[in-house]
């Protein structure tokens, strides 16, 4: 939940934290974001949001070369 408000704002709206949990299990188009299990909780970083972002946007410029 924490993560979800430090990141910007997309059309107005925050980031649900459920789409973090979600980039953790299932990923996007086939980037996962790093988690951890910690207390009950899973948990990430400033910096694994970083790292999964731009991931993100290198697959998705392959895909737009192809």
């Amino acid at each position: 939940t924490e993560a979800s408000k430090l990141l910007p704002e997309i059309k107005g709206r925050r980031i649900h934290p459920s789409a973090l949990w979600r980039w953790g299990r299932k990923g996007v188009k086939g980037v996962r974001l790093e988690t951890r299990r910690l207390g009950g909780r899973f948990v990430t970083s400033m910096e694994a949001i970083e790292r999964f972002s731009k991931a993100l946007a290198e697959v998705i410029s392959q895909l737009d070369l192809e």
